[in-house]
């Protein structure tokens, strides 16, 4: 049995490390805005459409005029005034769909969808087509149980899945959940996952090596760690939503140093307007707020508005006080206790009765397909000791490296 997690206090000493390497690392960005800001496009916002309308979503919650998608007269505009940045970021809205998305793909030098929830209409035949050209650039699928679907699920990323699936590809997984409904997500999973098991083509095509190493990878498959990516909502100030890197938890919050190539980084909205790439939480401000020039701009007054907004807002994060610091910290701790909070019972559910005969009949079908004869006992589902085992290593994990995810890189 697991106690309640315990998040160590941060010590001054490493307080006043995070303090010096915040402001050594702005002080750098402000010097290279001020000898001149270039202007490349980091990203493109193809779409501001989704029929998703996730409950967490910026661009969902946001107060724009929805329903426009790029065109690629614009694209075009845009990349023959301004230089395009490799990789260049595909965004939206829902990427997938746009209905020019493989053409877009096409004409950017190097890109990355960076990320899907699957077709919001879904149309196997194009839904395929579209996969067949583009399945390759897909940075991550997310994975929630708060859209817009009930109990039919999100048949749109249903299909997303099966065609990673089926062409044996790598793809990472993201999970977002709330706190509190881990249950909601976990249960959801598995739906998702009989479906996959359970499927005739993935059932024809899984004595392929590829395909059963993707099924296999599949979490709750064969791989008994649940990683998640925790959704922070209201708990603070300014909402923080945490992403997962390198299979651990990171905060993205908004006093955080944007990546140094940002400074000369811009996103291109769908309707031509230019928002600049370095704020790490986009999503957390209207883009109306964000945007300062559009396309039909001259280029060097695009790169002037963009070095005064620039300046505008790496200045302030460079000369915070010691005090304003040290609370970012001190609330970062906080945040790995609501982490581990959540840890604690997302595994505690694998613990119980209704999950584990779903695994079962999971695991149980999967044995059948494949010819492997199938006892209970020689497929132990996850024993309470493993679980524990689990949590404990990752509260470790939080008190050893917890301000390691907020330290800028210098």
């Amino acid at each position: 049995m697991v106690n309640k997690p315990l998040i160590k206090t941060p010590t001054s000493t490493e307080m006043q490390a995070y303090r010096a390497g915040i402001r050594q690392y702005a002080g750098r960005m402000l010097e290279s805005a001020k000898k001149g800001v270039g202007s490349s496009i980091h990203a493109v916002m193809v779409s501001d459409s989704c029929g998703h309308r996730c409950d967490f979503c910026a661009v969902h919650a946001s107060s724009m005029e929805k329903g426009k998608s790029i065109t690629l007269e614009l694209l075009n505009e845009a990349a023959s005034k301004l230089a395009i940045f490799a990789p260049t970021l595909i965004t939206g809205g829902e990427p997938l769909d746009h209905p020019d998305i493989e053409v877009i793909a096409d004409r950017l030098p190097i890109s990355i969808i960076s990320f899907t929830n699957g077709f919001s209409n879904v149309e196997p035949e194009r839904c395929v087509g579209v996969l067949n050209k583009i399945g390759r650039l897909l940075g991550q699928i997310s994975y929630h149980a708060n859209d817009r679907y009930g109990e039919e699920g999100n048949t749109g990323r249903l299909l997303v899945l099966k065609y990673m699936l089926l062409t044996g590809r790598e793809f990472p997984l993201k999970f977002l959940v709330k706190f509190g409904e881990e249950r909601k997500l976990l249960l959801s999973w598995l739906d998702t996952l009989e479906a996959l098991v359970f499927d005739e083509q993935v059932q024809s095509a899984i004595q392929n090596q590829r395909v059963l190493n993707a099924v296999l990878g599949l979490p709750l498959v064969k791989q008994t760690n649940f990683q998640v990516t925790p959704i922070l909502r209201g708990t603070l100030d300014s909402d923080l939503k945490l992403i997962s890197h390198g299979g651990r938890t990171i905060t993205r919050g908004l006093a955080e140093i944007p990546p140094a190539d940002a400074v000369h980084g811009i996103m291109l909205l769908p309707d031509g307007r230019l928002n600049p790439y370095l704020f790490p939480c986009r999503y957390l401000v209207d883009p109306k707020e964000m945007a300062f020039a559009s396309i039909c701009d001259d280029k060097d007054v695009i790169k002037k508005r963009l070095r005064e907004m620039v300046l505008a807002y790496i200045g302030p994060m460079a000369n915070r006080t010691d005090a304003e610091l040290d609370e970012e910290v001190l609330r970062h701790a906080s945040h790995l206790e609501k982490i581990a909070d959540m840890v604690v019972g997302l595994h505690s559910l694998l613990k119980t009765q209704e999950v584990r005969l779903k695994i079962l009949g999971i695991h149980r079908e999967l044995a059948r397909v494949l010819g492997i004869n199938f006892t209970a006992d020689e497929h132990t589902i996850i024993p309470d000791s493993v679980c524990d085992k689990l949590i404990q290593e990752e509260i470790e994990h939080y008190n050893l490296h917890g301000l390691d995810y907020i330290k800028p890189k210098i």
